[in-house]
């Protein structure tokens, strides 16, 4: 798809499938895994092998489940996000560098792992709450 499509696809996993995203999961923040390090590693090379075609204002990020929180953690580095079955944080617009960034939030209210109403750490919000602040903070944008 990629090729046909032209764009560069990058795909990257955490250990043991799973991200350090400061509140969430698993083995990586178990074992304190620097995982933004390893992102902005991966960005940084992308861009430098692919300089004629990479520009950093076209670079988005998607993230499922625990992906979701780290695209959601890692915020400032993407034009725009896309976290499904995740969460965005509290200080969403300190995770942006208070650059406008757009967001296309996907949930399913029947989640077991990931609850829609809230999961995982008392710092994390759940999705209700970041549907509500997203569109009172795009209302009053507008």
């Amino acid at each position: 798809i990629a090729q046909q499509f032209n764009f560069i696809l990058v795909r990257p996993e955490g250990i043991n499938q799973s991200w350090n995203a400061k509140y969430c999961c698993g083995y990586a923040l178990e074992n304190n895994i620097n995982d933004s390090e390893f992102l902005q590693r991966i960005l940084v090379q992308v861009m430098e092998r692919y300089k004629q075609h990479v520009r950093k204002d076209m670079v988005y990020g998607l993230g499922w489940s625990n992906g979701a929180y780290m695209v959601s953690l890692m915020a400032h580095m993407f034009r725009s996000i896309v976290p499904i079955a995740g969460y965005q944080y509290e200080n969403i617009e300190m995770n942006t560098g208070n650059v406008p960034t757009g967001i296309f939030q996907h949930h399913s209210l029947n989640d077991p792992v990931v609850r829609y109403g809230g999961c995982c750490t008392a710092d994390a919000v759940a999705n209700k709450d970041a549907d509500n602040y997203t569109t009172a903070n795009a209302n009053a944008n507008t």
